[in-house]
C-alpha cells in the first residue's frame, strides 16, 4: 500500500519522494555516463566528483523542461485536445533549453574543470550536430517524465471505469436482489416494523424520512462522488429515523462547521459509518444513550468524528474485519491511497470513530 501511495497520492509526503526519486534516476544515470567516460584519463576520484558537480548543476535545466511538459503543456493543450500547439511548443521550449545548456557548457563548465585540474574541452562540432545531440538526451528526460504521467492518468481511469462498474452491479444488485440489499434498508426497515406495531401515528413522518434517504441512495450513490451537504442532510434525516424509533430516549447531535459548498466525497463512506454506529454501537431505549457527529470540511480537508456510548456487549467492537467498517477502509484505500485516516478507538465510556480524508486528492478526479 505504501507504493501505490507513493506513485498515486498528492500529499506532500508521498509526492516530493516520488520526485526526488525520479531526479535521482536522472542524476546517477548521467553521472555514471560521464565518470565511465573520464576515468581513463583522470582517475577514477575526478572523474566521479567533477561528473557528480556537472551532472547537479545542470539538473534544474532538466527540470524546467520536464515540468513545463507535465504542468503546463499537457493541462493547458494536450488535454485541451490542441495537439499542434503542444508539439510546436514543446519544439520551442527544447529549442530554448538547447541555447540555455549551451551557455552552460561555455561558461559554466570550463570552471568546474578547472577546479578538478581537468583540461578544458573545447566545443568543436557544429551547432546543427550539438542541436540534435542535446535534443536526443533533453527529450529522453522529458518523454520519460510524459509517460509517467500518462501512464499514471491510464491506470487512474481504469480504476474508475472498474470503480463505476463495480458500483453499478452493486446497484442492480441493491434494486432486484433482496440479499444484497444494504444493511441500512434492513435496519431502518426493522425499526419501522417494530414501531408501527405500538404507533401507528409516527409512521408517517418516518416514512417520509425513510423516502428521502432511499431516494438519496437510488439517484446519488451511482455516481463515484456525492455533495457533503446532501449527505449531511439525509444523515439528519437518518438520526431522525432514529430519535423516533427510540422514543426520544438518548441523545444525538450532528455538528457542521467549515464550508462545505461545492464538496464532494465518495459515496457509501459517511452514511454506512454512522448507520454501523447506530446498528452495533447504540444501546437502544437507554437514556444514557449517546450519539455526537462532528463534520468540518477545511479547505479540502474532511474531518469526520463520531461519539457514541459503549453498548453493553462490546465484544464485536474488537473485530478488526467487521463487515462495515472493513468494507468502508477497502473503498478508502482504492480511492484515497495515502490521503486518509480511519480509526475507531474504544474508551473506557464511549467510542470514538475518527476519519479524516483529504478530498482533492481522490484518484478518481
Amino acid at each position: 500500500m505504501y507504493i501505490d501511495s507513493l506513485v498515486f497520492s498528492n500529499k506532500p509526503n508521498f509526492r516530493i519522494p516520488r520526485h526526488v526519486f525520479f531526479w535521482l534516476g536522472w542524476i546517477s544515470y548521467f553521472t555514471a555516463e560521464a565518470t565511465l567516460r573520464r576515468t581513463e584519463v583522470y582517475g577514477f576520484h575526478v572523474a566521479i566528483f567533477s561528473s557528480v558537480s556537472e551532472v547537479l548543476a545542470s539538473t534544474p535545466i532538466d527540470m524546467a523542461f520536464c515540468y513545463s511538459i507535465i504542468y503546463f503543456l499537457f493541462p493547458r493543450f494536450l488535454f485541451r485536445g490542441m495537439y499542434v500547439k503542444m508539439v510546436m511548443l514543446w519544439f520551442l521550449f527544447a529549442l530554448l533549453g538547447f541555447f540555455i545548456y549551451r551557455g552552460f557548457n561555455v561558461y559554466i563548465v570550463p570552471h568546474i574543470h578547472d577546479f578538478y585540474g581537468m583540461k578544458r574541452q573545447k566545443i568543436g562540432s557544429t551547432l546543427i550536430w550539438a542541436f540534435f545531440y542535446f535534443f536526443l538526451t533533453f527529450n529522453m528526460e522529458g518523454c520519460l517524465a510524459a509517460a509517467i504521467k500518462l501512464g499514471k492518468m491510464w491506470y487512474i481511469k481504469k480504476s474508475e471505469n472498474d470503480v463505476l462498474t463495480y458500483q453499478k452491479e452493486q446497484m442492480e444488485a441493491f434494486i432486484h436482489n433482496d440479499h444484497a440489499q444494504s444493511h441500512f434498508l434492513f435496519h431502518t426497515f426493522s425499526r419501522v416494523h417494530d414501531i408501527s406495531l405500538e404507533k401507528a401515528p409516527e409512521i408517517a413522518g418516518m416514512i417520509s424520512s425513510l423516502q428521502k434517504i432511499t431516494l438519496f441512495i437510488v439517484s446519488q450513490y451511482q455516481y463515484t462522488q456525492v455533495d457533503i451537504e446532501k449527505e449531511i442532510q439525509i444523515l439528519h434525516e437518518f438520526i431522525e429515523l432514529e430519535r423516533a424509533g427510540t422514543d426520544n430516549y438518548g441523545n444525538y447531535s450532528i455538528e457542521v462547521s467549515g464550508e462545505m459548498a461545492g464538496k464532494k466525497v465518495a459515496s457509501f463512506i459517511l452514511l454506512p459509518l454512522v448507520e454501523n454506529i447506530f446498528s452495533q454501537q447504540v444501546n437502544k431505549n437507554d437514556m444514557t444513550d449517546f450519539v455526537m457527529i462532528k463534520a468540518a470540511v477545511i479547505k479540502d480537508v474532511l474531518k469526520f468524528e463520531i461519539q457514541n456510548s459503549k453498548p453493553h456487549q462490546t465484544s464485536s467492537l474488537i473485530n478488526p474485519k467487521r463487515d462495515t467498517i472493513y468494507q468502508i477502509k477497502k473503498r478508502l484505500n482504492l480511492l484515497y491511497p495515502g490521503s486518509h485516516q480511519l480509526s475507531v478507538i474504544i474508551e473506557t465510556e464511549l467510542v470514538k470513530t475518527y476519519l479524516e480524508i483529504n478530498l482533492g486528492s481522490i484518484v478518481l478526479s
